[in-house]
């Protein structure tokens, strides 16, 4: 990886830490510290499976934040999917009785998994 998209990899993971500490950022994405401090530096990558994280948390597609790292062309890329944080912008209008019904069919859905 070169120098610019490194930093353009450094960039979007500090987007996505946000207000995070280091620390909480790291159990967020399910590694240990030393392998986000890694990262934010440049001196090793993400696996896959990491990187799609990273992407999720950043509210990006694994292909969007590919192509920003590697500064092409996003403009054929198919959206995002809708983070869980966005979809709560959208049930705000509901009821109380209507919110505890989305969470009880939202359960009953993970359990059938």
């Amino acid at each position: 990886m070169d120098k610019d998209a490194k930093a353009r990899f450094v960039e979007k993971l500090m987007q996505a830490q946000a207000e995070r500490s280091q620390r909480r950022f790291a159990k967020d994405l399910e590694v240990q510290l030393g392998t986000l401090q890694n990262w934010l530096r440049g001196d090793s990558y993400p696996t896959p499976e990491n990187f799609k994280k990273i992407a999720a948390a950043a509210g990006m597609s694994q292909l969007e934040l590919f192509a920003y790292i590697f500064d092409e062309d996003t403009s054929n890329l198919p959206p995002a999917p809708i983070q869980a944080e966005q979809a709560l912008s959208y049930l705000a209008p509901l009821s109380k009785k209507e919110k505890v019904r989305l969470i009880k069919l939202l359960l009953d859905d993970v359990a059938d998994d």
